[in-house]
């Protein structure tokens, strides 16, 4: 299988989106979910979503680094 056929594959499936930096993609990702609905906007000041987001893409989700501010996520299910 050539390359192109297997990212369009990914695409067509699990493809969630582009992203500046893990922390875009976790921030969104946590809106969306609702999970950070109900908390104080100043307190998401203080919530580290570059970790959140490692965490995130070791068990459900994985990137592919095209370089500066090029992330694109995955879902691994």
């Amino acid at each position: 299988l050539d390359d192109v056929y297997i990212y369009t594959l990914l695409y067509d499936f699990n493809y969630y989106g582009k992203y500046e930096s893990l922390a875009d993609f976790a921030e969104e990702w946590l809106d969306n979910s609702g999970q950070l609905n109900g908390t104080l906007k100043e307190f998401q000041y203080y919530f580290d979503f570059d970790l959140f987001a490692k965490e995130v893409l070791m068990n459900d989700f994985f990137e592919i680094d095209l370089g500066y501010r090029e992330k694109h996520i995955f879902m691994n299910h």
